[in-house]
């Protein structure tokens, strides 16, 4: 058993050679091989609409192209950058708590200024916003710190 400090980024790598392993980690490679694509395309999507690719058949290669660079620096980024886990512990402590605790709610919030939520609910979703924000704020000096501390 690992503890602390000696505990591998990629908790996967914390765990001992088995048949149970070896398919946990192929099982993962097929998870990120079908995920990495949902992920990326809105990024793509916004990049290809900032430098004006048309959206057309006609220009299916510049696209692919400009995909696949995009895919390629991804790769680069994840090899090249020690400490990748660090790094994304920062936008998983950003994204991530915000998306989980904080939007839903404030969209909530939202909706109940037209519909007849009760006072209750209300202060219910901003104790989950206030946490939210909070556990947003502590993730990522906790991240910021880890970093500094390499």
């Amino acid at each position: 058993m690992t503890w602390g400090s000696s505990v591998n980024q990629i908790v996967i790598l914390n765990l001992n050679s088995s048949a149970v392993v070896v398919l946990v980690k192929a099982c993962l490679c097929v998870d990120l091989f079908f995920t990495f694509p949902i992920v990326i395309y809105p990024a793509l999507e916004m990049i290809e609409r900032a430098l004006d690719v048309p959206n057309d058949v006609e220009s299916v290669w510049p696209r692919n192209c400009l995909r696949f660079c995009i895919v390629c620096l991804t790769a680069f980024i994840a090899l090249l950058i020690p400490y990748f886990a660090l790094l994304t512990d920062i936008f998983a402590g950003l994204g991530q708590t915000l998306l989980a605790f904080v939007v839903p709610p404030l969209l909530v919030v939202k909706l109940s200024e037209s519909s007849l939520f009760s006072p209750r609910q209300n202060s219910l979703m901003w104790t989950i916003i206030i946490f939210g924000v909070s556990a947003c704020v502590v993730s990522t000096v906790t991240s910021i710190h880890h970093i500094l501390k390499h």
